[in-house]
């Protein structure tokens, strides 16, 4: 595990950040719901490309560089679809909804705690898996991105696998009281 100090960042810059990457994750759920419904729309790609490049830069600058380095994996992999290297597909968006809030939820937690817990493997992890899907055929890409959201969806089972403690997880599982992934299904639908 490694573990992120927010002790040494400009609360006003930081809650500047997280009001733009709010914006950003605004912008990207709705352009991924209109791919969805037509995945050639090349300029909503443009969109998730330049949205994946300011939120990295940006956490570059506060000094997130794991979290950082996961969203230039998101900004080669849609610089691959802009280029029309390869199509756009829905895991692809799911993909990149769950990146988003994942570091969403990491990002809130920065906000109360000055000292932030991290599996610093996942998430290289989660950054390898990224590159391989632009490197790998269009067979195996799926494979990949499967990959990705299976490792920021899966309910740890045991404590050394916790990516976030229980009180921190997505609080919409435990009000509902539904499985997990449901949940986060429930999240999209609206």
């Amino acid at each position: 595990m490694a573990s992120f100090n927010t002790q040494h960042l400009d609360s006003e810059i930081f809650n500047e950040f997280i009001e733009e990457f709010d914006e950003h994750h605004k912008l990207v759920k709705d352009a991924i719901s209109q791919l969805n419904a037509n995945p050639e729309d090349y300029e909503k790609i443009n969109q998730l490309v330049r949205s994946s490049h300011t939120v990295k830069g940006d956490l570059a600058m506060q000094g997130m560089s794991d979290l950082s380095a996961i969203f230039k994996g998101c900004e080669m992999v849609l610089r691959e679809v802009d280029d029309r290297t390869f199509a756009y597909s829905i895991d692809l968006g799911k993909m990149l909804l769950v990146i988003f809030m994942y570091a969403k939820a990491f990002l809130k937690r920065c906000q109360i705690q000055s000292q932030i817990q991290y599996n610093e493997k996942l998430w290289a992890t989660i950054s390898l898996e990224l590159n391989q899907v632009k490197r790998v055929r269009d067979l195996q890409r799926p494979q990949h991105i499967n990959r990705v959201i299976t490792l920021l969806t899966k309910k740890p089972t045991k404590p050394s696998e916790k990516t976030m403690t229980e009180s921190q997880s997505l609080p919409i599982v435990r009000e509902k009281k539904l499985s997990w992934w449901k949940a986060f299904l429930e999240r999209f639908k609206k």
